[in-house]
């Protein structure tokens, strides 16, 4: 927490389970499989003031503390994030937040890990009530399948589309080998929400900079891909 008149900042609290694997040296292959899945994901404080709610990616739990304070010992309350219907229970992966009209709005994806195929990837968007912690039918359940222009530009391994999370250093897309081509391999999460004026609701599912470290390969990282849906 930062004192904006004092410019001093304090820990606010400590999210439990949150995570402990550590960076290995050179190019760190082994922390592959951790982006996206340890550490914290979306964090927001209600329009009131009076809670935070933060995203834990390692348990897929949604914890929420009293933000009326210095200091926060514990939670409030933890929700656990219910699957929405992937493959299989690893491939749920939340992470982005957003709030409206006094409803909370959790975002992640299935990443398609368990199976590989591109149409196991989908954008999913949860409700929330902000009082009870209690979760909704999806206002969101889309497909990543649609086209996508080249990350890079051309070559072999270009990162056109979407693929699914992987944690091996990938040698193949589409069935042509990388060789010693640029590599990209867009890899989705949903990382935030937000909202229009009238209402829409926009969510970016990007290769962010969680997907860069996922693949530490020498390629550029688009900027985020946003999309609208009406709500």
């Amino acid at each position: 927490m930062t004192d904006r008149a004092q410019k001093k900042t304090t820990l606010f609290t400590v999210v439990p389970d949150a995570g402990a694997t550590a960076h290995g040296s050179g190019t760190d292959d082994a922390f592959l499989a951790v982006p996206g899945k340890e550490s914290l994901g979306g964090i927001k404080i209600t329009d009131d003031g009076r809670d935070l709610f933060v995203v834990n990616l390692n348990n897929r739990k949604l914890y929420r503390y009293d933000a009326t304070v210095a200091t926060a010992a514990a939670p409030k309350a933890v929700y656990t994030i219910p699957d929405p219907g992937c493959p299989a229970a690893g491939d749920w992966r939340p992470f982005g937040l957003g709030m409206q009209d006094g409803t909370g709005y959790l975002g992640g994806v299935c990443s398609g890990e368990s199976t590989g195929k591109v149409s196991d990837l989908r954008a999913v968007v949860l409700p929330f009530d902000l009082g009870t912690g209690a979760f909704q039918k999806a206002v969101l359940n889309q497909p990543l399948d649609y086209p996508r222009g080249s990350t890079v530009g051309a070559g072999p391994c270009d990162g056109a589309g979407w693929f699914p999370w992987t944690s091996t250093y990938p040698v193949s897309q589409n069935g042509r080998p990388c060789g010693n081509s640029t590599i990209a391999k867009p890899e989705p999460e949903l990382g935030e929400i937000a909202f229009e004026t009238d209402g829409s609701m926009l969510r970016w599912p990007s290769a962010t900079a969680s997907a860069t470290a996922r693949q530490p390969v020498p390629r550029r990282t688009p900027p985020p891909s946003s999309c609208r849906a009406v709500t």
